[in-house]
């Protein structure tokens, strides 16, 4: 997510001489029904309601991929290797690798949510929302390794483990795919991370008291 920063960043901010010339892009482009139902609708018609804007998806797809697969590699990787057998014959509790596994990600999207706020920070976008993106990827993050906890737990196969978490992410994304083509938010939308942007609304509202709900 950081690298996507960057990335949009340096694009949009030299590509637009004028506002015009930028409500004329989102105009054209971003509010194409296609892009709509795939993104959802812009916030903002600015470089960081763009930036934002273009990376969330991305970015949540990218850290839910890893946390379901790191979390499923140490809890269920490490028993099909034989591994976990020899450390669960040391003096350790029944619940080691779980808990590894749970710091591990969660500190991991934790220095993702710092690393990302301190570059849109050095790009000299406004704090309140570059904290509001940060902490949103940070918990969306965080709720994607929670799932591969609990696939886990399900399964006692790693590929099968993080394919039910894999499943579980596509149909989060389908129902936001079902939300995006309405500007508005219903009750659907509070249960898909993919459409906690639209509730917590980077640069715009800054709603950040919702993701102490995301984080229950």
């Amino acid at each position: 997510p950081t690298l996507l920063v960057i990335s949009g960043m340096s694009s949009y901010s030299s590509m637009f001489a004028t506002q015009q010339e930028l409500n004329a892009f989102v105009d054209d482009s971003i509010l194409n029904p296609v892009v709509a139902a795939i993104h959802g609708f812009i916030l903002s018609k600015d470089i960081p309601g763009i930036v934002v804007w273009n990376i969330k998806t991305v970015s949540l797809i990218i850290l839910a991929i890893f946390n379901i697969l790191a979390v499923s590699k140490i809890i269920r990787g490490e028993e099909e290797s034989g591994r976990a057998d020899l450390l669960n014959a040391c003096m350790v509790g029944r619940q080691s690798l779980f808990a590894t596994a749970m710091i591990i990600s969660c500190a991991t999207n934790l220095l993702m949510g710092v690393m990302l706020f301190i570059t849109m920070f050095m790009f000299k976008l406004p704090i309140g929302g570059s904290l509001t993106i940060s902490l949103l990827l940070t918990v969306g993050g965080c709720l994607f390794a929670s799932i591969g906890a609990v696939t886990s737990q399900l399964a006692s196969v790693r590929r099968t483990a993080s394919g039910i978490g894999i499943g579980l992410m596509g149909l989060f994304y389908a129902l936001s795919f079902m939300n995006n083509l309405s500007a508005e938010n219903n009750i659907s939308s509070y249960f898909t991370p993919f459409r906690w942007f639209f509730i917590v609304r980077p640069f715009v509202g800054n709603h950040i008291e919702f993701l102490l709900i995301a984080v229950v």
